[in-house]
């Protein structure tokens, strides 16, 4: 189908031999081909050339999805289509959520940090986006679960 790591990203050229990565458990895992693409991870690309992906997401996309997130930093994404806030989007892992870091591809830089309770440009108000990956951090092992 259409949930693998090849049906997603052997699209992509000129990755110099670079393979498909996601962060687990404080370690990079290579992904293979065949792996099949699961929510609320993120994964890391390398290609000398800007390109676009074109993901061909479930219509009906419903049901519940859980991730075990470790104390410490964490690849994250987040399920469905909707753009929320950080707080809405992490209310289901509590007070053990401290920083969400996005990573902007167009110019190469990591945003600017998403402090839980935080205020101005960290403020915990500002928009997670489908289709984005991004580092959270946990004070304590947490059980993250959402259903849509």
């Amino acid at each position: 189908g259409n949930d693998t790591a090849y049906s997603l990203f052997g699209q992509i050229t000129n990755t110099s031999g670079h393979s498909v990565l996601k962060y687990y458990n404080e370690s990079w895992l290579t992904v293979q081909a065949d792996e099949k693409i699961t929510p609320l991870s993120s994964y890391w690309i390398w290609s000398g050339e800007r390109q676009n992906i074109i993901p061909k997401p479930d219509p009906v996309q419903n049901g519940t999805y859980t991730v075990d997130l470790d104390k410490g930093w964490n690849g994250f994404s987040i399920v469905g289509t909707r753009q929320e806030s950080a707080k809405t989007h992490l209310a289901p892992a509590g007070d053990n959520w401290t920083y969400v870091i996005g990573y902007d591809a167009m110019t190469q830089k990591y945003e600017e940090p998403i402090i839980r309770d935080g205020t101005g440009n960290q403020s915990d108000s500002r928009i997670l986006a489908p289709w984005q990956g991004y580092w959270l951090y946990t004070g304590s092992n947490v059980t993250y679960q959402v259903t849509i």
